[in-house]
């Protein structure tokens, strides 16, 4: 499932997820080590029944709380997606966040990853019925809330009973490295205890890797607007709104279709590396070290005048002996993001 069916799906309380963002009624705060979010409900009570429930649904629940935080700002911001490819998505969860909250960006505040339908990432999750049922990640959207935040929230979709949202949250504490905070597995703080299957566990970091990733990426090496999904619908509802025909029911549509952003550039993601295993015994001939995958991962590197700037340097990961699965042609690989 993509993010527009995401959208199409949810939009018969599209106003109840803006107005609890609008109004403020679900909002995230960092308290020392715990990201929390808090529930306001108005004392006038001037609130619609709808985003009521919402907000009642999930209370005391973290990733409910991400569910309904991201989606209202999904639907204020609106879709702005990035699609990496199998490869692209392969070589972004080898990449480890080593960076402080601080040194984070991404192109605009909300933005989702949608992932290729043949990334076979799947993982077992409680089945409110008894045993476990094997689901699939569709997208995750970002929500960046700067010097204060981030909510990643992974959606997956289970067939006949909707999406689930599956927990991942960074804050700005201290000098916390963000990939520590990807493996989440309470919020003591709220009451709320939970916790992840293995397979979910390494799912939800592969996901988060992917996603924060992606959105480095675009800061580092440019990002272009390659334009609505749906161009021609997009055009028709451009000329409805010159017309002034009904304008305002045509700008929501318009807003609320996706638009996708990719690489400006081509970007190499791998090295490739031919190491050989050193034996203390000289007579022994030096054996090749088995292919595999050095991860690479983000750091923060002086420049300037007196080193008294800082900036963001990928050291890329490395395919070592990959020449012996006889699966790559030796070199650099470079994946080409087509226009």
């Amino acid at each position: 499932m993509s993010v527009a069916n995401f959208i199409q799906q949810n939009r018969i309380i599209e106003s109840a997820y803006k107005e609890i963002i609008q109004k403020k009624l679900l909002t995230v705060k960092v308290e020392g080590e715990e990201i929390i979010f808090h529930h306001n409900l108005p004392d006038d009570g001037n609130i619609s029944l709808a985003a009521f429930r919402l907000l009642k649904a999930c209370k005391g629940h973290l990733r409910d709380c991400q569910y309904v935080f991201g989606t209202g700002r999904l639907f204020i911001d609106g879709p702005r997606i990035f699609r990496p490819t199998l490869e692209q998505c392969e070589a972004l969860k080898q990449i480890e966040v080593k960076l402080e909250f601080k040194d984070y960006a991404q192109p605009f505040e909300v933005m989702c990853v949608e992932y290729p339908k043949n990334f076979d990432r799947k993982y077992e999750t409680n089945d409110p019925r008894g045993g476990t049922k094997i689901v699939e990640p569709d997208f995750t959207i970002l929500c960046w809330i700067p010097e204060t935040t981030l909510i990643l929230c992974n959606l997956v979709h289970r067939p006949g009973e909707g999406w689930q949202g599956i927990v991942g949250s960074v804050g700005q504490t201290g000098n916390k490295e963000i990939e520590s905070w990807l493996n989440p597995v309470s919020d003591p703080s709220q009451g709320i205890e939970f916790v992840l299957r293995d397979q979910e566990t390494t799912v939800n970091k592969e996901l988060d890797r992917i996603a924060l990733n992606s959105m480095l990426m675009l800061m580092e090496f440019g990002c272009k607007n390659k334009g609505y999904d749906n161009e021609s619908y997009a055009k028709s509802l451009q000329r409805r709104i010159e017309r002034k025909v009904r304008t305002d029911l045509n700008k929501a549509e318009l807003h609320l279709l996706g638009q996708e952003f990719v690489l400006e550039q081509e970007v190499t993601l791998y090295n490739h590396s031919r190491t050989v295993i050193h034996s203390d015994n000289e007579e022994q001939l030096r054996k090749p070290a088995k292919p595999h995958i050095r991860r690479g991962h983000w750091k923060m590197v002086a420049h300037g005048i007196g080193h008294s700037l800082r900036k963001r340097m990928l050291i890329k990961p490395t395919k070592v002996n990959w020449h012996l699965l006889n699966q790559e042609p030796n070199g650099s690989v470079v994946y080409k993001v087509k226009d």
